[in-house]
């Protein structure tokens, strides 16, 4: 979890056990990597860059001097940080490919994207048309842990982290001076299947298309 993360990195900042460490890596892959990458978005620790000995003392950041690196090797889904998503002209549906034109990144609208995506289902029943820009229409395509909406965290729908979390904004603002590596393979086999959620997979360049894009 994000708190044992936290807890492992203000043990790592004990000098009296480990005087002589001075970067910490948190590494992932695949699912691992999605932890990685919203663990550096959220984390209720002060990036390295930005901590001080009080704030150290308060437990509100790694030691001054300690560096901490996320990095996250292709990770299944990522968090977008705007509400704009990718906008596609595709033609296709479940029994023939997509052939999408080069995508556009830019404000989502849920009603230029087909209906009939389910979780159980993923792409099968949907029909794609010219009129349809986005790969799926869905009205939550900014809620946690795809978007920064988490205003369903108070009913449960999020971590508990998330719900406990001091200042998430203060989090987000903040995660421009993190430091996090993120690692893609541009030809990366099909792995539609891996996530069958709309608002993880319709957003993105996946398989059928020219190269991965986040």
């Amino acid at each position: 979890s994000f708190e044992v993360l936290d807890l492992l990195l203000l043990h790592l900042s004990d000098l009296s056990k480990f005087p002589f460490l001075s970067k910490v890596v948190i590494l992932g892959h695949g699912g691992g990597a999605q932890m990685v990458v919203r663990h550096a978005l959220f984390t209720r620790l002060l990036p390295s860059g930005l901590s001080s000995r009080e704030t150290w003392l308060r437990g509100d950041s790694t030691r001054p001097g300690l560096q901490v690196l996320h990095m996250a090797g292709n990770p299944g889904s990522y968090t977008y940080l705007d509400t704009h998503r990718w906008a596609y002209t595709c033609q296709g549906d479940s029994t023939s490919p997509f052939t999408c034109e080069e995508a556009e990144y830019r404000r989502y609208d849920p009603r230029l994207g087909p209906e009939g995506w389910t979780e159980e289902l993923g792409y099968k029943g949907v029909n794609y048309t010219s009129e349809h820009e986005f790969l799926c229409g869905d009205k939550n395509f900014h809620s946690f842990k795809y978007g920064l909406d988490i205003s369903g965290v108070a009913s449960g729908n999020a971590v508990p982290y998330l719900r406990a979390h001091p200042n998430v904004s203060l989090a987000v603002d903040s995660f421009p001076n993190r430091d996090l590596f993120l690692f893609v393979g541009e030809n990366d086999t099909c792995s539609l299947h891996l996530v069958p959620r709309c608002e993880a997979n319709c957003f993105k360049k996946r398989c059928g298309y020219p190269h991965h894009t986040f």
